[in-house]
């Protein structure tokens, strides 16, 4: 009997030690923990992750506190609620995906991931690779022994942590403890319907090979899916806060990357660069320096060192040859400029009416300076509403501005398009002339305050009375891309935009300027609208200071 008992209490205290041991570990793999994450997955992959690889301990890190955030909210974090990630190739940063998403459902099994490549197969693939780590699959064929210890080692620590019986297709899965669906994939372009995530949103390698990535129209396409489709699966009733992530290599200086950050200033960019600042290896233990350079030589001897740079590097700057850059245009804060002297200042305006559907009617309007020869972009009409709407939309600007001077290019219907401008400036002049003779009568049987704000109406409204412009008509024959190309130079020295700070990211102005800056030399470029309305304004206003440049 007391042999009995003390092999109990032996038995109860082994035990004791072991859920005091799981426990201790569990700690060091918690949320809370100093690199809980890559905790996490040298715990699952011990022979794969090691502490030397310190590139990948960073990515653990950012991807660490992505998790805080969304399951947390805490403002320390939250710099990560939208994390754009950029990685070399063969990094590992898929995989490592997968097994943080299965780090965020072990913090919280209620909760759902979205994670979407660049077509379903791969998507779909990802999809298998998680749910193989938390459930080894039951099959009579050979099963990897590795799959079988990962779900194994899971399964010491997370024991709730298990798939659903029902929902299991790779496109959409779900946990046991799942309110839904634990996870849900598709390929970019692909519908999303019926689901919706609140841990994580993952855009995984959206792009399938550099044909793709240079195409303006894939660009463009991506871009609307992703705003329209990819972010509109949130589910804002949770418990959770939710985290963005976009995981990709950069290939070109128009994608999905660059598109976002001209459009929004929140995004938080984590750059992972192969080389260090000696040409060596950034990480050793994941690419040695000697196998690093034997790939850059074949870049480098095929003349596409370009390609190196972005795929590798994360530099995109010679990867497309930008005509306009953003750092080289020149700025102005309106409030250092007196342009009230109409002696040196008048206020001109180019408008380039759409040639089709989809392109912008472009009229960037400025003060130029009659003495320099200099423009100084002030506004523009930058939209694809159709001409009953745009033409409104240019008289009331020239009301607004008093424009001295507006060319209408005449190509394409542009002679008949300025005469229906006019007459909306005609309609809104006589608008306003009723709008004064009624104040008028009004004013006469008003008195005190009443009738000084009816007073100050009418002044108002005699100010926005205006016909005195000057109007040019241009007939265009030179190449649209040739004369880009050759008056480029004069917009450069000659013209002069808002300083950023003062651009509004949803503006008309700041969406101009972005096709401007996305315009390159050596390719079809989707948009011209911009570039094409401020060269023809260079032309037309600046072409004096050209002796100057040379």
């Amino acid at each position: 009997m007391e042999n009995r008992i003390t092999a109990e209490a032996l038995l109860a205290k082994i035990n004791q030690e072991k859920a005091k041991k799981r426990d201790e570990l569990i700690r060091t793999m918690n949320k809370d923990a100093e690199n809980g994450f890559w905790n996490f997955c040298k715990y699952l992959y011990p022979e794969f992750f090691k502490d030397e690889q310190t590139e990948r301990v960073r990515y653990a890190s950012v991807l660490q506190n992505c998790g805080l955030y969304s399951l947390t909210g805490d403002d320390k974090y939250r710099k990560y609620r939208k994390v754009m990630i950029n990685i070399f190739p063969r990094f590992g940063k898929s995989f490592m995906l997968s097994i943080w998403t299965v780090w965020l459902l072990w913090h919280y099994n209620e909760g759902s991931v979205m994670r979407n490549a660049h077509d379903a197969s791969l998507a779909e693939k990802f999809s298998r690779d998680v749910r193989n780590m938390i459930e080894a699959p039951n099959t009579e064929d050979d099963i990897d022994t590795d799959v079988v210890s990962v779900a194994g080692r899971l399964n010491a620590i997370a024991p709730k942590l298990k798939l659903s019986r029902d929902k299991r297709a790779l496109s959409s899965w779900a946990l046991k403890t799942s309110k839904d669906v634990a996870y849900f994939c598709a390929g970019t372009g692909g519908s999303i319907t019926g689901k919706g995530f609140d841990l994580a949103m993952i855009l995984d390698d959206p792009v399938k090979s550099p044909e793709v990535a240079l195409s303006p129209t894939f660009n463009e396409d991506l871009l609307t899916w992703y705003l329209t489709v990819h972010r509109s699966r949130r589910n804002r009733e949770s418990a959770v806060f939710g985290c963005e992530v976009i995981v990709m290599a950069r290939w070109s200086s128009d994608d999905l990357c660059k598109k976002l950050l001209d459009a929004e200033d929140d995004w938080y960019v984590v750059n992972f660069d192969i080389e260090d600042g000696e040409g060596n290896s950034a990480c050793p233990s994941i690419v040695s320096t000697k196998e690093m350079l034997e790939m850059k030589k074949g870049f480098a001897n095929t003349a596409r060192l370009h390609w190196w740079n972005a795929l590798y590097r994360q530099k995109i700057d010679t990867l497309n040859k930008m005509l306009f850059k953003k750092e080289e245009i020149k700025r102005f804060d309106p409030s250092e400029h007196n342009f009230t002297n109409k002696a040196r200042w008048q206020t001109v305006a180019y408008c380039d009416t759409a040639d089709e559907g989809l392109d912008n009617l472009a009229m960037p309007i400025a003060q130029w300076d009659t003495m320099t020869g200099e423009l100084y972009v002030i506004d523009v009409v930058f939209s694809t509403e159709p001409a009953e709407i745009t033409r409104v939309m240019v008289a009331k600007k020239i009301q607004e501005h008093k424009i001295d001077i507006i060319v209408f290019e005449s190509n394409n219907g542009g002679k008949f398009f300025a005469e229906l401008c006019f007459y909306a400036l005609k309609e809104l002049n006589t608008e306003a002339q009723n709008r004064i003779e009624n104040l008028k009568r009004k004013q006469t049987e008003a008195s005190g305050a009443d009738r000084e704000m009816i007073t100050q109406e009418i002044k108002r409204l005699q100010d926005t009375i205006y016909q005195d412009m000057m109007y040019e008509s241009k007939y265009t024959t030179t190449n649209k891309v040739t004369k880009i190309l050759t008056y480029s130079s004069l917009v450069l020295s000659s013209v002069y935009f808002l300083e950023d700070a003062l651009v509004d990211k949803s503006s008309e102005y700041s969406f101009f300027l972005r096709e401007l800056f996305n315009f390159q030399k050596e390719r079809r470029n989707l948009h011209d609208d911009a570039p094409d309305s401020i060269t023809s304004m260079a032309q037309r206003f600046c072409a004096s200071n050209l002796f100057e440049m040379f």
